[in-house]
């Protein structure tokens, strides 16, 4: 699974992929949003999650510091062929979207079968 990240968005989700024997992993850092704010798509092994909101319009309120904003984001995964896109799922809680990315049966390293010699 490899990322990529278009500048015209912020790039600064912050993300953990891992590898499991049977799926991928990543996980995105989105504090501030719900799930309704993010978009999940798969289109020519490339995965896509990005927020669907418009960034917050700045208002005329008196901030004395002001340190973070919900801005828009999109992160880009170039998926390994052997994903099996049909049974991709996301979960979301406390701020961390999962999701998880099931490799195909057929590439799923089996344990070794001892074939007995007669």
């Amino acid at each position: 699974v490899n990322d990529s990240y278009d500048t015209t968005y912020c790039g600064c989700v912050p993300v953990n992929i891992r590898e499991e024997e049977k799926s991928f992993h990543i996980e995105l850092s989105v504090p501030g949003f719900s799930k309704e704010d993010i978009k999940i798509n798969v289109q020519k092994n490339v995965l896509t999650v990005q927020s669907v909101n418009q960034e917050q319009q700045e208002t005329k309120e008196n901030y004395l510091s002001r340190e973070f904003r919900k801005g828009s984001f999109e992160r880009k995964f170039t998926l390994p062929k052997h994903v099996d896109q049909e049974q991709i799922t996301a979960m979301f809680t406390n701020g961390i979207l999962e999701i998880t990315l099931p490799k195909r049966e057929e590439v799923i390293e089996k344990t070794p079968v001892e074939i007995e010699i007669r």
